[in-house]
């Protein structure tokens, strides 16, 4: 997907082991820093979406891009506060020594305001006096203190804060100002967007590994993958491997401190179907299972307009589902796992005239602080079966969900409320089961993938 056209250091809140774009001559140590947005609470409206172009630090001797996207992102700024602050990291680098007094945010100059209440979006302009070339708006924000580029590593957070904002016939003045970062070291608190790049310098053992994530225009990241992460390919295909020179689009939240992601998702672009497809992200708010389709009310977005705060998706016959793990599952399985309020994310084609997203691929998505074990599935013949204590190792010849390899051993626990099938899909009992897998037997495991192997929910035997 072309949602990052990102000429500068520009991510997740990463961390960035690449020095940025910037106008500065300055010598001398850099400081490591990471740059996020968030929102200060506001009663009278249930979703403030801007679209957002570039971000960038200016300095006594020069600039620093932290954030530069021609095409934009979409976001509900008022999303990211639900009581208390949620951060979305924009980006992150190393500004050249020097002293930083202020920041230049550069949005699109059309925005969408929904009243609470309503479910209607009107459209507005941000006021003319902030204008900064066609279409764009420039929103400044004073640094006091500034930032010194010494050495020393650190964060900025841009509160967009709603609670100032002033709206009036259909004209916005914004306000920024600089947020504390109270809340911050809660991963819990953090909105999780895509980046993409390569996969560079891949080491480790699956499934903790790390590897540099390269982005086109030169930004490297450092990536760390856990039990945690859940690893697919974006064609559904199974057995997702990673190596050295895929192009990836990694989900996660940078920890403050170490300034390295802790990836939650990484999906392996394996069919280049990404390039140019919108994508929207949120909770869902309307389900038709009998057509097949739901209504979003958007969170984050790409190439959508900013009047695109709920949009229809509808799925086809081509559509592919995917479980939060990454796990392929059908159509029917899909919808009636499908809540209310259950955050989605669908790619695909969309039609402003309609407000219609055609899916190609949709996919339960991590929600602000959700946090927990995601499915996975695997297949092949197990060993060291022990009935006793319901458990086995399943020697892989097929995964989903997770970074697997052909022949590793993955540990197989039941739980107590299990399902046990055989070949023909049938349940059978348990002692039924065991009494029929031997070591070498092709067996079947759904479950929740952990560094202890797989919690498994379902159990079937295979021919």
């Amino acid at each position: 997907m072309n949602r990052s056209k990102i000429s500068c250091l520009v991510g997740l809140g990463l961390a960035l082991l690449a020095s940025g774009c910037s106008t500065s001559s300055g010598a001398g140590p850099r400081s490591p820093y990471s740059f996020y947005i968030t929102d200060d609470l506001t009663a009278s409206h249930s979703s403030v979406v801007v679209t957002l172009h570039k971000v960038e630090l200016k300095g006594e001797t020069g600039s620093f891009t932290v954030f530069d996207n021609p095409a934009g992102i979409q976001v509900d700024l008022r999303a990211l506060n639900d009581g208390n602050s949620l951060f979305m990291a924009i980006g992150a680098g190393a500004p050249p020594a020097g002293t930083y007094n202020k920041v230049e945010v550069y949005a699109s100059k059309d925005l969408s305001l929904t009243a609470t209440g309503s479910t209607t979006p009107t459209a507005a302009q941000f006021v003319d006096s902030l204008d900064s070339g066609v279409g764009r708006s420039k929103l400044e924000m004073n640094l006091t203190p500034p930032i010194v580029s010494d050495g020393t590593t650190g964060s900025l957070v841009i509160d967009f804060d709603l609670s100032r904002w002033t709206f009036a016939g259909g004209r916005v003045t914004p306000f920024l100002v600089r947020h504390g970062g109270g809340g911050l070291d809660d991963s819990g608190r953090h909105f999780a967007r895509p980046f993409e790049g390569i996969v560079r310098g891949l080491s480790g053992s699956a499934p903790n590994q790390t590897f540099t994530l390269a982005e086109e225009h030169g930004l490297e990241i450092s990536v760390q993958i856990s039990a945690d992460t859940s690893i697919f390919f974006d064609s559904g295909t199974a057995s997702p491997v990673l190596a050295n020179g895929l192009k990836v689009k990694v989900s996660g939240v940078m920890n403050p401190t170490t300034r390295v992601l802790a990836a939650r998702a990484i999906k392996i672009d394996d069919d280049g179907n990404d390039a140019n497809e919108a994508e929207a992200k949120g909770p869902v708010v309307e389900i038709n299972s009998a057509q097949k389709s739901f209504v979003m009310a958007v969170r984050f977005g790409v190439l959508l307009p900013p009047a695109a705060t709920r949009i229809k998706v509808e799925t086809t016959a081509s559509t592919v589902f995917f479980r939060r793990g990454g796990v392929v599952t059908t159509a029917a399985a899909f919808f009636e796992a499908l809540t209310l309020e259950r955050f989605v994310e669908a790619e695909g084609v969309f039609n402003a005239s309609t407000g219609v997203l055609t899916a190609r691929k949709v996919k339960f998505e991590d929600g602000p602080g959700d946090d927990g074990g995601h499915e996975a599935e695997a297949k092949g013949t197990a060993r060291d079966i022990n009935a006793e204590q319901s458990k086995f190792v399943i020697v892989l010849s097929e995964w989903e969900g997770f970074q697997g390899a052909v022949g590793m051993g993955v540990p197989v626990r039941a739980k107590s409320a299990l399902a046990y099938k055989n070949n023909d899909g049938d349940v059978i009992p348990k002692a039924d089961f065991f009494a029929a897998l031997s070591n070498g037997s092709k067996v079947k495991a759904h479950g929740v993938y952990s560094e202890d192997g797989i919690l498994a929910d379902r159990l079937q035997l295979k021919d």
